[in-house]
């Protein structure tokens, strides 16, 4: 795989908004992988 054909894809926006959805059936449809959000844990920590 050349490292130019490679996308990555962030989405920010509102808790509650899809966001998760739409990664994950985007990941599905494309036959590739997702990051599942790990933002709200790690700002959470104490």
């Amino acid at each position: 795989m050349y490292r130019d054909l490679i996308t990555n894809v962030v989405f920010l926006g509102a808790p509650s908004t899809g966001k998760t959805t739409i990664a994950s059936q985007l990941a599905k449809e494309y036959n590739t992988v997702w990051m599942p959000e790990y933002g709200r844990e790690y700002w959470e920590k104490p």
